[in-house]
């Protein structure tokens, strides 16, 4: 869904359907806004330099979409429920899709209260630092335990393991003249091991995140989708059942995220 609106024109076009309606509601510095159906908006006003003001957010326009399809209802030929649902399972979308990759708030150790990139590229590049720093972290575990498997196959005798919260030690033939030690990583050992250096929404450095936090951003971002994309569903649904324009145009889009 694309729309148009003109506040001194008291014009509003929804795709390529336009309707001369009251704009008044919207500050008397706007000249128009604009919306796209890429999923996102900008405003050009007439305050100062008149560079245009973006957005991703549509729902303050919401009303002056009802008022759209309600002059819609009312013209011949009529708005029909099957378009009015269109338009408004399209608000929807672009409300979910406005609402998932929103910066999410995330307390780390480094950055108490932090905010952080949850656009998809934001979430594919810390995916993919995670991701390459646990690599890194396996590959030094898994060449650990080589040396210990060398020492299983030499059929070394008096193998001993020594636990704590970090490593695993692991001793053999005590103090022989072939005796030998390696000290491999625990899985806590591992984790805390591993650091991303990312940077918060507003900071001008990046800050340390563990493994253990940068997995519990991304659990976040993941958690915080599903509850949105539950949100999406029962809207939809919602409005798929309406069976008259009225009903679809009274539907509050904002409700239940």
């Amino acid at each position: 869904m694309r729309f148009f609106i003109s506040r001194a024109d008291d014009l509003m076009a929804i795709d390529n359907v336009a309707v001369t309606m009251d704009c008044s509601s919207l500050p008397e510095s706007v000249i128009y806004v604009i919306w796209n159906e890429a999923g996102d908006g900008f405003v050009e006003s007439n305050t100062g330099v008149a560079l245009r003001t973006s957005f991703s957010d549509p729902s303050p326009y919401q009303p002056l979409i009802d008022d759209w399809m309600t002059a819609m209802a009312a013209a011949t030929p009529a708005l029909t429920v099957a378009q009015a649902q269109v338009v408004k399972v399209e608000l929807v979308e672009a409300l979910f899709e406005a609402y998932r990759i929103a910066p999410i708030a995330y307390s780390v150790a480094a950055a108490p209260g932090a905010s952080w990139d949850a656009s998809d590229e934001g979430v594919a590049a810390l995916t993919l630092a995670l991701f390459s720093a646990l690599l890194a972290a396996f590959a030094t575990l898994v060449g650990q335990t080589n040396t210990v498997i060398a020492a299983i196959n030499a059929q070394l005798l008096n193998v001993a393991f020594v636990f704590n919260a970090a490593s695993i030690t692991v001793l053999w033939n005590g103090s022989s003249p072939s005796g030998g030690s390696q000290a491999m990583q625990s899985i806590a050992g591992f984790t805390n091991s591993v650091s991303i250096s990312w940077t918060p929404i507003g900071a001008t450095a990046p800050v340390a995140l563990s493994a253990t936090e940068c997995i519990g951003l991304l659990a976040a971002i993941v958690a915080r989708r599903a509850s949105l994309q539950a949100a999406r569903l029962t809207n939809e649904a919602a409005i798929d059942a309406l069976n008259t324009v009225a009903a679809v145009i009274a539907f509050d889009v904002t409700a239940g995220w």
